[in-house]
Formats: structure tokens, C-alpha cells, sequence
């Protein structure tokens, strides 16, 4: 995660949720989540880390098709409230 720095906001901590992938037991079916649940507490298989796309350097995600509004933005999209600007 490289979200550009925003002076008095707190930045990402680089920290992503990944998934957990869970065994419920052999009489479950994974694809529609039917079945019996017959190993309780589940057993953690493995964590599934979680992929974040890369960021240009005003935190717009470079893969893919450019947004129009990146390349002739109407305003910025910081998420700043409207009171912390200046007056």
C-alpha cells in the first residue's frame, strides 16, 4: 500500500485482511456451503494473503483501464472534510 502522505491524516498501516480458509469437516461441500458441519471448532487450513493493486503516486490504481476522471479530474478525492480546508 503506497497512498501518498497527507499532512495531520494518519496513513495505511500496510496491513491487509487476508482469508481464512477453514476444514468443517469432509461431509461439507465447500463450493455451495452444504452439507454437514462436522468438525467444531474448525481447523485453520491456511491464511490466503490478500493482493492490493498498485497505486500510482496520488494513490489511484494503476492496473487496468484509466478512469477519465483520473486523467481530467473535476476535483481531488482526498475523503477530507470540507471544514479541515483552508479558509
Amino acid at each position: 500500500m503506497a497512498d501518498p502522505d497527507i499532512s495531520g491524516f494518519p496513513g495505511p498501516n500496510g496491513l491487509a485482511i487476508g482469508l481464512t480458509d477453514y476444514d468443517f469437516g469432509p461431509s461439507l461441500d465447500h463450493n455451495d456451503f452444504s452439507g454437514e458441519l462436522s468438525k467444531q471448532p474448525p481447523e485453520v487450513i491456511q491464511t490466503i494473503p490478500s493482493l492490493m493493486p498498485a497505486v500510482d503516486e496520488d494513490g489511484n490504481e494503476r492496473s487496468g483501464i484509466p478512469s477519465l476522471l483520473h486523467a481530467a479530474p473535476l476535483g481531488i478525492y482526498t475523503g477530507r472534510p470540507a471544514s479541515l480546508g483552508s479558509s
